[in-house]
């Protein structure tokens, strides 16, 4: 048994029932707890990363705009559970920018919204639909701040990114690379004229990452300089 103090929060309801039904199947010898492991992306995400595949993925949350209290006999039955199976992930693609890209709380304070809207700008097609989704923010919500300009900048990045198969791009004040998934979509030659006519800023690290040297101190030079990088690679080679 499981003793918890204070207890009332939809938290200490869920750690109950799912500690002991993870004793019970210690016991019988028929499964194993799933392990997971949390990380704080660029963009203001949260990747959790399981062990073993899971079946489905279940936002559960609740708003109380008068305190910090989500006990349930405070805020009732205002918990709400969401499916979202992935669909906050980018299939496998990340970036590390160095300067913030996300929705601050003070723009949009409510919690829900701003995960509706972070999987809206994620699931993007094209620059057409993130250029209809600033318009709607703006209309919606004011002005947008440098933070959300440069996550629609960064999710452009993963539109012009993805298509070459590239899983991840890191980039800093002077160097960044790009690192490939296991299915790359350049042509080799590009990369070969890339690095031959440039040596001095691009270079080859292994067969999966390719280094950029500029002088990038601010958000835009980076992101500039990324983008035409992923420009010139998505070129045929002369």
């Amino acid at each position: 048994m499981q003793l918890l103090h204070n207890s009332g929060t939809i938290w200490d309801l869920l750690d109950l029932a799912f500690s002991s039904l993870a004793w019970i199947n210690d016991l019988n010898g028929t499964e194993t707890p799933p392990g997971m492991e949390w990380t704080f992306e660029a963009d203001g995400s949260i990747r959790a990363t399981a062990e073993r595949a899971p079946t489905a993925v279940h936002l559960v949350q609740a708003t109380n705009p008068d305190a910090r209290d989500f006990r349930l006999e405070r805020i009732g039955g205002q918990w709400l559970k969401a499916s979202i199976r992935g669909t906050l992930l980018d299939r496998g693609w990340s970036a590390g920018v160095g300067f913030p890209a996300l929705i601050p709380d003070d723009y949009l304070p409510d919690v829900h919204a701003r995960l509706i809207l972070y999987k809206r700008i994620a699931s993007a097609a094209d620059k057409d639909e993130l250029r209809e989704l600033q318009v709607e923010m703006i209309d919606r919500f004011g002005l947008l701040p440098e933070a959300v300009k440069q996550l629609f900048s960064i999710t452009e990045l993963k539109l012009k990114a993805v298509p070459l198969g590239i899983s991840r791009i890191d980039v800093g004040e002077s160097s960044g690379r790009l690192i490939f998934g296991p299915q790359p979509n350049v042509d080799p030659a590009t990369i070969i004229q890339l690095i031959q006519a440039q040596p001095a800023h691009y270079s080859l690290d292994g067969s999966d990452k390719i280094r950029f040297q500029f002088d990038m101190a601010s958000p835009e030079q980076r992101l500039s300089s990324v983008s035409g990088l992923l420009d010139r690679l998505s070129a045929k080679a002369d």
